[in-house]
């Protein structure tokens, strides 16, 4: 498939076909947006039936372009675009419920990567430090998608959406990297020296006002570092050969003048201000978020600012909408600098501490057994629905007030991920199993555990702990495979 990067303006629908899908992602994105101003985020089955909409609806229109969402050489059109934003959302909620580390939750960070590429492209001027935070990010969320595609923890619809615009990234990364990683060592003082001046810059256009006085001596260093090349324009010869690297300097040179350029010249037309005061204004409400508000951040807080972002960078894209207009140049340096607070507020994703990882992965296993199940469209027996029953309870019997506590009495971290998932396997063992009836079911919990109770009291205790879990979880694998065989 190809990952060609994704610019110029968003085509409209070619085929009138695509409108129901485009209507059916409108409505799914308000929903989201009136979860979010009722602070019902926490709903998991609202959630979860919403993600199951966006994955039927991505099916659909795969089924429209002929098994395939996104051909060769293809342009996205309104539906792409409104799928990109109701995708950003859903992300955003699997954050804030705590499934940062599965495939639905990566794809607002891919997305964000991806756009800081584009003004990265767009600007020009950046080095190897600028790059690996983000090479390190790719990395993390490529380590996730692998792992869900081995163990089929994401859907083929939503895969096939994430692992796209992962390659988008990836090869952006690559063409940017490979643009610098030939400048001679003697060069790469003046590229410091260029790389700063671009960090001033920014600086500058992030202000609100700004007078000439601010600019002139950022283009002072600009002109002494200009003065430096030689009659052809080389900076610097060896052994009477150009050293490496010379094309990259001579284009962040041009870039930064470009830019002061733009800002003395500073009388925007109405369209460039307007959105750059937008910029200014999610720029400066996004560092005081990420100072004030860390600790208490939900992802889906996020919401507007990465509309409000997703359609500027859509904008910028339009390259005829600012054909001949000055300050785009700064337009793009102000996305850049927003996406990168966003992601360092996305961070790394909720610490879960040692003590409750045991706990964690056992759910884990629980669940990629009951997903296998429903992906063979099997359902559970008595008894094997029993098994899960039995671990289930186990482990939310060690919950007090609906949390896990450690031995001095304070909650441990991974609260979320750790109550998410448990909630998820009881809804599957529900969707599993012919008879739903919770009271029943819980009585012959009970019975099943006064029984086992009464056969261990009676056996001899040597057993290890981890001799029994591996017991346990070979019961479970024999029953999946009993479901298995007889469908």
């Amino acid at each position: 498939m190809s990952s060609k990067t994704q610019k110029g303006e968003a085509q409209p629908i070619s085929e009138h076909k695509e409108y129901p899908i485009f209507d059916k992602l409108l409505n799914i994105k308000r929903r989201l947006m009136v979860l979010n101003q009722r602070n019902d985020i926490q709903l998991l089955d609202e959630i979860l039936d919403l993600q199951q909409q966006v994955e039927n609806t991505i099916i659909e229109l795969m089924k429209l372009r002929d098994g395939v969402l996104f051909k060769k050489d293809h342009m996205n059109n309104r539906t792409d675009d409104e799928l990109n934003k109701v995708c950003q959302l859903i992300s955003l909620c699997f954050m804030t419920l705590g499934k940062w580390h599965e495939g639905p939750a990566i794809f607002c960070q891919i997305t964000a990567i991806k756009n800081c590429f584009y003004q990265l492209e767009r600007i020009g001027i950046y080095d190897e430090k600028i790059l690996e935070p983000y090479h390190q990010k790719l990395k993390q969320l490529e380590r996730i998608l692998i792992e869900d595609e081995v163990n089929y923890g994401i859907s083929e619809p939503i895969m096939e959406l994430v692992g796209y615009n992962y390659h988008i990234c990836k090869r952006i990364y690559d063409e940017l990297l490979s643009t610098i990683k030939d400048i001679s060592p003697e060069l790469i003082p003046i590229r410091d020296q260029l790389l700063e001046i671009r960090s001033e810059l920014v600086d500058v256009v992030s202000q609100d006002r700004y007078t000439a006085q601010d600019i002139l001596p950022i283009q002072q260093k600009l002109h002494d570092i200009d003065s430096v090349r030689g009659e052809n324009g080389i900076f610097l010869y060896q052994d009477g050969l150009a050293l490496n690297g010379q094309a990259t300097l001579v284009d962040l040179l041009e870039n930064n003048f470009n830019a002061c350029h733009d800002l003395l010249n500073s009388e925007y037309s109405p369209i460039i201000e307007s959105v750059r005061q937008q910029l200014i204004d999610v720029k400066n409400e996004l560092q005081e978020m990420e100072i004030t508000s860390k600790w208490s951040l939900r992802q889906t807080d996020l919401f507007p600012y990465q509309i409000q972002l997703h359609d500027i960078t859509r904008m910028l894209h339009e390259e005829e909408r600012f054909e001949g207009e000055q300050g785009v140049i700064m337009l793009s340096y102000l996305v850049s600098a927003c996406y990168t607070i966003i992601l360092n507020m996305m961070g790394e994703g909720p610490v879960i501490c040692d003590e409750l990882m045991p706990v964690y992965n056992q759910l884990n296993t629980l669940r990629e057994c009951l997903k296998r199940l429903k992906r063979l469209n099997c359902s559970l027996a008595e008894g094997e629905k029993m098994l899960y029953l039995l671990k289930l309870k186990s482990i939310d019997m060690m919950r007090k007030d609906g949390a896990f506590y450690d031995e001095n009495g304070d909650k441990m971290e991974g609260q979320n991920q750790c109550v998410f998932i448990l909630e998820e396997c009881y809804a599957l063992i529900q969707e599993l199993s012919d008879d739903t009836n919770d009271e029943e079911d819980d009585a012959q919990v009970e019975r099943v555990e006064e029984s086992s109770s009464s056969i261990s009291s009676s056996s001899n205790g040597s057993s290890g702990s981890s001799d029994g879990e591996t017991s346990e979880y070979s019961d479970i694998e024999d029953s999946q495979t009993s479901s298995k065989n007889e469908r």
